[in-house]
């Protein structure tokens, strides 16, 4: 599989990635939705995972659900609704121990 130079991210996703990272919080597009572009599947979803806590997102946007907030996710509605619900998701640190 040959990756391409650039997949067709919906301007309103990179509106809210900008919108973050021009807040001081580093964003990245994420999840099945890149999966799917690479695939060249048609997508509506976009997740966005980010070093903004749930709080900070809900500052920053005036449109946000709070669908997973405990888990720190955030739904952000973009500002037409042309790509639907995006998620914002806060970074994960995860553990990988050495095999023995």
């Amino acid at each position: 599989m040959t990756f391409p130079a650039k997949l067709p991210i919906p301007s309103e996703v990179l509106k809210i990635a900008k919108k973050l990272e021009d807040a001081g919080f580093e964003t990245w597009c994420v999840g099945g939705a890149i999966r799917d572009n690479l695939l060249g599947v048609p997508n509506h979803d976009f997740d966005l995972t980010t070093a903004a806590p749930p709080a900070e997102v809900q500052k920053v946007f005036k449109r946000t659900v709070p669908v997973g907030i405990e888990h720190g996710t955030v739904a952000v509605l973009d500002a037409a609704n042309q790509s639907g619900t995006n998620g914002a998701i806060r970074f994960r640190a995860r553990r990988i121990w050495p095999r023995s």
